[in-house]
């Protein structure tokens, strides 16, 4: 076999030199078309222009997915959720997938053109290897530091792509929003019929698996709306508590009475396993009390009935609880007249009564205020003489139901119509006080009483004052008692409208923007950089096969491939050497073509020495 001396020559510290008349003689004609039987087929021409276009289509339709907020709420979804390893392994493959092919595409355009020059004029082995790491992608230490730079900076960025592929294909967790049909409590003129009967209970409570459900909230949860008293000043951070029904749902913060539809009547989207959260908007009553001593309050407790002295035939020690009569004008009471005989509150107690507490309030719906005054014995004396004014403020608010942590909060956003403007809702508010003293005072001691106290140390200890009754001062207690009177007209006005939900005259139907889980396609800064490298490199490639009309002037021989270089520089394209016989006997001129058979039946050898110095790659 002839030696490839043309080639690799003889290494040894001699420095070939081309010879000018062996270069120029294989240097085709700039005007001179190619022979087609030289060109590379057309499907390989076209090769570059396809794999580009293939990422250029997805990295469209990928970034088509995230510019109109697609989120697939489906099987996708439930996949992706469920099989997250599994889903990360089939990224990474289709990127690489992806990535190579958009390497093939520039690899082949740097081939292409260094290629189209090679057949123009000669270069130096260097700049040959060059091309060759940059057209097959790979670190050529053998080159020069300059040029081997050039190769490691190539094989770096031409990485990239596949890592952008990787954040433009991962799954990201996304939500969506619809819109949902809410049953609340209907407001205006014909809200709230059943207060119509007046105080009437209207018979027994509603029981339901979902909750339990009155028309005399005083009555059925007075305990839920003392603890609620107890606990109205949080020592740190915000108030949160339960609803009264079988929910679960907590409030964080005040309710102001709205937000009693969260698990009662939105169960249709709460049962989805893709909820969130939901919003609505809703009328209530923003209630504040605002509380100061009256020292010339009418508001007082008197003896009825002294029983101390009775005794019980038989009994050890027997004695009888004293009766106790609270009465006396508000200042919303009209003075012209007697007292009102409603608003006297009857109260028992051991003698001599001093664990009782009474608040009397004036339950008028056409009067523009209402009032709450606390008349008190000597056990919860710093509360005796206090009065409230009871201010209901119309008001529009935001309820934000977070389902997976079963919270609401509710914020206000604006002044809104009357949602009950007979004023019967805000008569039973303001005398449910008045109900619960009654309910909560037994012989023994006020409950009602222990709650205020109770909170008016948790109000100490949320100002950082010294514990004690001594250390108390008039502001904290009045603050604290404002507390508990708004935590106790805030679940009364919930357990109505729950109990309202409950009754179809009595509920009307809004909409509500829910939000669920969802999947998107890729980080949107991952899928724009996909959509611009690749769209950019459609461009450019697309310009430059058109530009080389197709490569038609583009030989079949290629550098990069090691037979064809070897076999062309060992007997060249046009040389009476260029004759192979096959095995079979017959002979083929070769054309340059990296598949032609004249290369599959050639065989080399590496040969060493002599002389020692010199390499050998002989056929």
């Amino acid at each position: 076999m002839p030696r490839l001396a043309n080639l690799l020559g003889v290494f040894s510290a001699r420095r070939l030199e081309p010879h000018p008349s062996e270069t120029q003689r294989f240097l085709p004609e700039k005007t001179r078309p190619l022979d087609p039987q030289l060109r590379e087929r057309l499907y390989q021409r076209l090769a570059p222009v396809l794999t580009t276009a293939i990422t250029a289509a997805i990295s469209i339709w990928i970034a088509a997915l995230d510019l109109t907020d697609y989120r697939d709420t489906g099987q996708i979804n439930y996949y992706i959720t469920h099989y997250r390893t599994a889903v990360q392994a089939v990224v990474h493959i289709i990127s690489t997938l992806l990535g190579l092919l958009w390497i093939y595409s520039v690899c082949a355009m740097i081939n292409r053109y260094t290629r189209l020059h090679y057949v123009k004029e000669a270069v130096s082995f260097d700049t040959l290897r060059l091309w060759c790491a940059l057209s097959i992608r790979r670190i050529d230490l053998n080159l020069p530091l300059y040029y081997a730079t050039i190769s490691l900076l190539f094989v770096v960025a031409s990485s990239l792509p596949t890592t952008i592929w990787v954040g433009a294909l991962t799954p990201e967790r996304s939500h969506f929003k619809q819109d949902i049909s809410l049953a609340v409590p209907k407001t205006g003129p014909d809200s709230y019929p059943f207060l119509l009967n007046g105080f009437d209970c209207g018979g027994p409570p509603l029981y339901q698996d979902n909750g339990t459900f009155t028309l005399c909230p005083a009555n059925h949860f007075s305990g839920n709306m003392l603890a609620s008293a107890r606990s109205a000043t949080p020592i740190a951070g915000s108030r949160n508590h339960t609803k009264f029904d079988a929910s679960s749902y907590n409030y964080v913060g005040r309710s102001y009475g709205v937000g009693s539809a969260p698990g009662l009547t939105d169960t249709t989207w709460t049962n989805n396993p893709l909820a969130i959260n939901y919003t609505y908007l809703e009328d209530g009553y923003r209630t504040r009390a605002t509380c100061l001593y009256n020292t010339s309050s009418d508001w007082r407790i008197d003896v009825a009935q002294d029983n101390s002295k009775i005794r019980i035939p038989g009994a050890p020690q027997p004695k009888l609880p004293n009766i106790y009569y609270a009465h006396g004008h508000l200042p919303n009471s009209n003075w012209s007249r007697p007292e009102d005989p409603w608003d006297a509150n009857w109260a028992v107690g051991e003698s001599p009564g001093d664990r009782i507490i009474s608040i009397g309030s004036h339950n008028d719906p056409d009067l523009p205020t209402y009032y709450v005054a606390i008349a008190a014995r000597k056990a919860y004396k710093r509360l005796h003489q206090v009065q409230c004014q009871i201010i209901f403020t119309p008001t529009t608010f935001r309820v934000t139901v977070n389902i997976q942590d079963a919270s609401v909060q509710i914020r206000s956003t604006g002044l809104a119509q009357d949602p009950e403007p007979r004023g019967l809702l805000r008569s039973r508010v303001s005398g449910a006080m008045d109900h619960i003293s009654e309910i909560a005072t037994t012989a023994i001691t006020s409950i009602f009483g222990d709650a205020l106290m109770d909170n008016i140390h948790n109000m100490q200890a949320r100002q950082n004052l010294p514990h004690g009754d001594a250390d108390l001062s008039d502001e904290t207690i009045l603050r604290a008692v404002e507390d508990s009177f708004n935590a106790i007209m805030d679940d009364f006005l919930v357990s109505m409208a729950s109990t309202a939900l409950t009754m179809p005259d009595a509920t009307t139907y809004i909409t509500a923007e829910a939000c669920g889980n969802a999947i998107k396609v890729g980080s949107r800064f991952f899928v724009l950089a996909t959509l611009i490298i690749n769209v950019l490199t459609l461009l450019c490639v697309i310009f430059a096969t058109f530009r080389e009309s197709i490569w038609s002037n583009l030989p079949m021989f290629d550098y990069t491939d090691q037979a064809s270089m070897s076999w062309g520089s060992a007997f060249g394209s046009t040389r009476s050497e260029n004759f192979s016989r096959l095995a079979d006997g017959t002979l083929r001129q070769w054309n340059g073509d990296p598949q032609n058979d004249v290369l599959r039946s050639v065989t080399t050898r590496l040969q060493l020495g002599p002389p020692t110095n010199q390499i050998y790659v002989t056929m």
